[in-house]
């Protein structure tokens, strides 16, 4: 047989032909490298991996159109048995088309520079939080962060109790607790990232740097977010800081600053906007807007609440407590107690400026207990009944109207609804979010052994609702933590409707424009693993890192910001049939 001839072969033969084939080998392997074609392939492999680190987005689009045709078109340049070589070449490429690198460095190449100072004031949770003065059980963290740090965890770990302790603020005062103080860091770092490799800020920051940005002309208003906005002027002078920084930008550069508030942060914007110019509060004038202030952003700003604020304060639960399951929730009631947790979340006042704000127009439903469906303008009453006297007093202190106020105080300003927009007919507005992501908005409730709870065996749909509950939880369209009428409401026809300005919210006129952006994520794109859902993505705080968000903002910042509006939701018609 052959198998038996090959197999009998002498062992001269065998040497013969080893030595045969590696001649071979090494013949077709001078050949392959003599073989400019190989080389052409090689240079573009290299030209492309370099590309990759350099920045895709740094190239102009002539030069991108170039690459592109030059190594699609290649193909028929080379004989078949490249062409597996040539497709990979090819694959390569296209995923740098797909990815246009950082927004920033393509402006940058474009001769885009940023031209107004920035103003970063961050949202609820997302400053960093540090021990200055602690009981015992928490000694060893002077000057360490108890929030926004990996090493946060390890307290909550091994003594939940005690991190829960310092992190509740004294719920009579809303103030510091006796021997424990809690500052917000300080500096870009404060809100760049949660963690490492969780970005909050950390993605805008990297972009404006692109175009010419540095601490000298951006700052990041960090704050205690725990506190209530009152409190937060009174211990830290944060609103105050805030006026002096604006002040001194003006001073310095002759330029007039942009604020970005994100999420909470649209809110606090919001109340410094009325605060600034008040005799009550920072006594600028009727002119300081319009003489400081170039544009405000609302970024994912929750401008008209939450209701998973007021799940907080009831019970404390909201969607992520509720859902976490059997395991899991047992899990994390062993760490922090539902009591425990309300307590916390109610001596946060800051919690309490999230109310839903707008009424039974804004919020038809937001709680099922019993037989009885409570909506914006009667979840007020369960919160009085349901929570300890403190609460009500603290409820006293934030209003959640929808009709504007005369002469509104502290307790209106944070609500657009009650107040109108100051007297700046040259300073901008924006309201920029995500959509397409489900978000809670109402909750079914029940009553045992004399406490609140959301009521997890309620699943399927629900008629009250007209949305399909999970774990007691109803959804409905947002960006994942805000609904849409909180992101969009006041931009879609709040401030302005149909391009003109409300006569009663927006005598000056101020021009306002709405971004929306729709929820795209991708885990995988070419070569990276995004675990915050990509370039795409526009989750409530994901959507930081959309380059298109991105873009928008540098634009703004370098005085080319969008004048018109996009919607890529059904915002409009819903917001058509509301009267306040």
């Amino acid at each position: 047989s052959t198998q038996s001839t090959w197999g009998s072969s002498s062992g001269m033969d065998s040497k013969n032909n080893k030595k045969e084939k590696k001649a071979k080998a090494r013949s077709k392997g001078a050949s392959l490298f003599d073989n400019k074609i190989v080389w052409i392939v090689v240079g573009i492999v290299v030209a492309v991996v370099s590309l990759s680190f350099a920045g895709w987005g740094a190239l102009d689009d002539k030069t991108k159109d170039a690459i592109s045709a030059n190594v699609v078109n290649f193909s028929s340049l080379v004989g078949k048995e490249w062409t597996g070589i040539v497709d990979q070449v090819k694959g390569l490429a296209q995923e740098l088309l797909d990815d246009p690198g950082r927004p920033g460095l393509h402006l940058r190449m474009r001769g885009q520079r940023g031209l107004y100072p920035v103003l970063f004031v961050p949202g609820i949770i997302s400053t960093g939080l540090e021990v200055w003065e602690a009981k015992p059980c928490l000694e060893k963290y002077i000057r360490k962060r108890l929030w926004g740090s990996v090493g946060m965890f390890q307290p909550l770990l091994f003594n939940a109790d005690c991190w829960v302790e310092h992190l509740r603020l004294d719920p009579d005062t809303g103030m510091d607790p006796d021997g424990i103080r809690l500052r917000a860091a300080e500096g870009m770092e404060a809100a760049d990232y949660f963690v490492t490799g969780y970005y909050i800020w950390g993605m805008i920051i990297q972009n404006l740097a692109d175009i010419g940005y540095d601490p000298n002309i951006m700052y990041m208003g960090a704050y205690d977010w725990r506190l209530g906005f009152e409190e937060l002027e009174k211990r830290d002078l944060y609103f105050s800081r805030l006026k002096l920084w604006i002040e001194l930008q003006k001073s310095k550069t002759g330029k007039r600053t942009v604020i970005l508030g994100h999420s909470m942060g649209a809110a606090v914007s919001m109340y410094f906007l009325n605060w600034v110019e008040s005799p009550l509060g920072g006594n600028g004038g009727p002119k300081w807007v319009d003489e400081h202030i170039e544009a405000f952003a609302s970024l994912a700003g929750a401008l008209l609440g939450v209701p998973k604020s007021m799940s907080s304060i009831l019970s404390g639960e909201m969607r992520d407590t509720a859902q976490l399951g059997l395991i899991m929730g047992h899990f994390a009631n062993s760490l922090v107690t539902p009591q425990n947790r309300s307590d916390m979340f109610r001596s946060w006042g800051s919690i309490y400026s999230l109310l839903p704000k707008g009424g039974k127009a804004i919020w038809e439903r937001l709680v099922r207990f019993g037989n009885v469906t409570e909506n914006g303008d009667t979840y007020l009453q369960l919160l009085r009944s349901g929570t300890p006297p403190y609460v009500t007093r603290r409820l006293k202190r934030h209003s959640v109207g929808s009709r504007l106020v005369p002469n509104p105080g502290p307790e209106h300003w944070a609500n657009p609804l009650e107040t109108k927009l100051p007297n700046a007919p040259t300073t901008k507005l924006y309201c920029m979010y995500g959509v397409g992501k489900e978000t809670e908005a109402g909750y079914f409730y029940k009553l045992e052994n004399g406490a609140y709870s959301i009521n997890t065996t309620v699943n399927g749909e629900e008629e009250i609702f007209n949305r399909t509950a999970t774990s007691g939880v109803v959804e409905g369209p947002g960006d994942g933590t805000v609904p849409l009428l909180s992101l969009g409401f006041m931009c879609a026809k709040g401030w302005a409707s149909n391009g003109k300005p409300h006569p009663q919210r927006n005598p000056a006129g101020l021009p306002v424009v709405t971004r929306e952006y729709l929820h795209n994520p991708h885990l995988i794109e070419g070569a990276k693993i995004n675990i915050q859902g990509g370039r795409r993505t526009a989750d409530h705080v994901e959507i930081m890192g959309n380059h298109e968000f991105i873009s928008d903002i540098l634009h703004i910042v370098s005085g080319a910001g969008p004048t018109q509006s996009r919607f890529e939701s059904d915002i409009l018609s819903r917001v058509a049939s509301i009267d306040i």
